[in-house]
């Protein structure tokens, strides 16, 4: 958790982060066979109606699954649904993709 940070302050340290950790610990982890290191992290904030600690982990856990399933090596952070709408005041949230797709496959 990162107090008094913005959802884009929190979404573009996660994804140094997950680029950080491929440069430097790829480089020797590529020594062993068959292994391939993924980061995917999950973003929320407590815009999105969280109230308790618990509660935001909840909603980052949310992102950081759709993460995993949208291809792993990711991050992914909760949006609106509909724009214009204060976060809290929404019934659904959904969950956006932050990293951006490279290749022809998606894979980074």
């Amino acid at each position: 958790m990162f107090p008094r940070t913005t959802l884009a302050e929190a979404t573009d340290l996660a994804e140094r982060l997950r680029i950080r950790v491929g440069a430097e610990a790829g480089s020797r982890l590529r020594m062993v066979s068959g292994l391939t290191l993924t980061v995917s992290i999950g973003v929320s904030a407590i815009a999105f109606g969280a109230r308790t600690p618990l509660e935001l982990i909840d909603q980052a856990d949310k992102a950081l699954y759709a993460a995993k399933e949208g291809g792993r090596n990711c991050v992914m952070a909760l949006a609106v649904l509909v724009p214009g709408m204060h976060p809290s005041e929404q019934l659904e949230l959904q969950v956006k993709r932050v990293t951006p797709r490279s290749g022809p496959s998606g894979a980074r």
